[in-house]
């Protein structure tokens, strides 16, 4: 009854909130740490820091309109993804070209893409969903093809790699999310980087018309850290997810929202937990794994970009159950056996209530992505996941049909 497994997560231990405070205190440091560790890990040219990964996004995309001109105005992203990402697109007043997702990757359908009207395409938007990686060398060949941008949205894949280049530095620019759930976690926060001096004179300018959060703000934000640290855990995680006004894993279309660089007590925990990267990681990938392993011989679900010999640091594990009607008998299950199981975006970006205004074409037929919304379930795969939990998620999975 007083034990839930949050459905994502990264631990922050109260020493590392301890030498952020500490930190915080020498101005200037924590973000000379912060950008140092990262730029030193991605060998990026360039890292900013700021509020959220879609405020990230909205300033990548800005810089990289000023630069291209008027004439190139629309965005291609996935028709399934997190909606802030389309809601960064409609901030900017660029419209939105969406294009199928193939539901065994979680990739764009490539095919489908390549044959997309590009006439007045700026960017790309790949991304890596749940950890999963694109097939960002065919994703590079058609940016170059094309004479677009590609932007890399790796807020769910810090840490990762393709082909030996890290995550975040596959595109000409590319962004990490710090929110509640990713990889790392500042409460919210979001990492740019670029290697392109002319982008990131352009971000460097976006930026400077951000405001920065007061001292209140500030003390607001280390008060709900310390408040994640410590309700993030299985026996006290029930307390929040019983509180409506939380609002816990909605997604919410927002393209108004408020935009800033990141707080000096933020940049001062990014550089004390990013040496925890490797260790936080490792324990999705081992969790996901082991769960891939029993739920595989199954023969009931399908586990998007697992492989064996090389299985992802999942962000989540997703699972692709027969129906809509055995998904959500599924998630039900679960969270009567304290796992939290999330079904994530509750539609397509096409059937985001008043999305149409910002769309570059009125198509509807995304049948990939559809396809998504209807058998997905997602289950945990971080530190806090024990043997038992993956054992009882296991059983649930195996029993119900």
């Amino acid at each position: 009854m007083f034990r839930l497994l949050a459905p994502a997560g990264s631990p922050i231990a109260a020493t590392d909130i301890a030498r952020a405070l500490a930190l915080r205190l020498q101005p200037g440091s924590g973000t000379d740490t912060a950008t140092r560790l990262i730029a030193e890990r991605t060998s990026a040219g360039h890292c900013f820091l700021l509020d959220s990964g879609r405020t990230a996004l909205m300033v990548s995309l800005k810089a990289l309109s000023k630069l291209a001109g008027p004439v190139r105005d629309e965005v291609i992203m996935p028709a399934y993804t997190c909606y802030t990402v389309a809601a960064a697109v409609a901030r900017c007043g660029l419209k939105i070209r969406l294009a199928d997702i193939d539901p065994s990757t979680m990739d764009y359908c490539h095919e489908r893409l390549e044959s997309a009207n590009f006439g007045r395409v700026l960017a790309i938007v790949g991304n890596d969903l749940f950890g999963i990686m694109s097939d960002w060398r065919r994703l590079r060949c058609l940016a170059r093809q094309r004479g677009i941008y590609l932007v890399d949205d790796a807020a769910q894949s810090m840490g990762a790699s393709h082909r030996e280049k890290p995550s975040g530095c596959l595109g000409d620019i590319g962004f990490f999310s710090l929110g509640r759930g990713k990889n790392l976690t500042a409460y919210t926060g979001g990492v740019l980087l670029t290697d392109e001096d002319g982008i990131a004179g352009e971000v460097r300018r976006e930026i400077m018309q951000l405001p920065q959060a007061g001292i209140l703000s500030e003390m607001a934000l280390i008060a709900k850290v310390a408040a994640v640290s410590l309700l993030l855990r299985p026996r006290l995680f029930w307390l929040p997810a019983r509180m409506p006004l939380l609002k816990l894993g909605e997604t919410v279309f927002d393209p108004e929202f408020d935009a800033a660089r990141m707080t000096n007590f933020q940049t001062a925990l990014l550089g004390t937990v990013y040496r925890h990267l490797d260790r936080l990681n490792d324990a999705r990938r081992e969790n996901a794994r082991m769960l891939a392993e029993k739920i595989a011989p199954l023969n009931r679900y399908d586990i998007p970009g697992y492989e064996r010999t090389d299985c992802p640091a999942y962000l989540r594990l997703p699972v692709l159950a027969r129906d809509r009607e055995n998904r959500d008998r599924l998630v039900t299950a679960l969270k009567a056996a304290g796992i939290s199981a999330s079904t994530m975006y509750p539609s397509t970006i096409r059937r985001i209530p008043g999305i149409e205004k910002h769309l570059a074409s009125a198509c509807d037929s995304f049948n990939g992505a559809q396809q998504v919304v209807d058998r997905l379930l997602t289950l945990p795969t971080h530190a806090y996941v024990s043997d038992s939990d993956i054992d009882r998620m296991v059983s649930i999975l195996a029993g119900t049909s």
